[in-house]
């Protein structure tokens, strides 16, 4: 077989362009049959692969540098919407520590207005209710311990005048002997 200087079947060793290219050709041979059954002759085709395997490479290139614009598209939003979350996660934590050891006026602004600042709201609301039930309690806690002291007086008063009726009738014994 015969073949054009550039172009050579997968198997044989032909080259194009000079001696550092290979040529990547594909053959398809079929057979030429005429109406009633007799093969007439055959036809081949050669085609170069090259063209494909260039597209080829170049979309595999592209799907990988897709996907390494959509992978670190992911990073940087995972980054942004960690730091709209933890941010005021680490904040309420902090301020739950305070008002643990016992900061009840203080107080968080709600920046926005997703479950987050939701959770901020209702934290400052609850931190209210600790703050005047605490007011309350002490309050409570004033009143009980005054009514203890005037009690405290009342009985020491009484206290002193059954003393002081204890020793008469003793007194008044001791006068008439």
């Amino acid at each position: 077989a015969s073949y054009p200087a550039a172009v050579a079947p997968a198997g044989e060793a032909g080259r194009a362009g000079g001696p550092s290219e290979a040529v990547r050709v594909e053959t398809i041979t079929e057979a030429i049959v005429s109406p009633a059954g007799s093969v007439l002759g055959h036809t081949t085709v050669l085609f170069s692969l090259d063209g494909v395997y260039a597209r080829s490479t170049n979309n595999r290139r592209a799907i990988f540098l897709v996907t390494l614009l959509i992978i670190s598209a992911n990073c940087v939003a995972m980054w942004l919407v960690n730091g709209q979350i933890s941010r005021p996660l680490r904040s309420l934590t902090k301020a739950a520590q305070k008002i643990s050891a016992g900061n009840f006026a203080l107080r968080l602004e709600a920046k926005t207005r997703d479950e987050v600042g939701e959770l901020t709201e209702s934290f400052n609301v609850m931190t209210a209710y600790l703050l005047e039930s605490r007011r309350l309690i002490e309050q409570h806690t004033e009143k009980l311990e005054s009514l203890v002291a005037e009690r405290t007086l009342e009985l020491s008063r009484k206290n002193e005048e059954l003393l002081l009726q204890s020793h008469r009738p003793e007194e008044a014994n001791r006068l008439k002997s």
